[in-house]
């Protein structure tokens, strides 16, 4: 079973319990802390936050086209 959000057929390996739990706590992390539990894919320095942007919404576009 696939989707085309995920094309291994895995689901993300975020935790699930960390979202409510920050959003309800209003709890505030760093991205390195993000990173860490899973809630992000991966950390970009600022000055290269646009490059990085970009390169996602090639490749979402790409196999948005499939």
């Amino acid at each position: 079973m696939g989707s085309p959000m995920c094309p291994t057929g895995r689901l993300p390996s975020w935790s699930a319990a960390a979202a409510p739990y920050l959003t309800l706590s209003g709890r505030r992390i760093d991205a390195a802390e993000a990173l860490r539990i899973g809630l992000v894919a991966w950390v970009v320095p600022a000055a290269e936050l646009m490059d990085a942007v970009g390169r996602v919404a090639r490749d979402i576009a790409v196999r948005a086209r499939r």
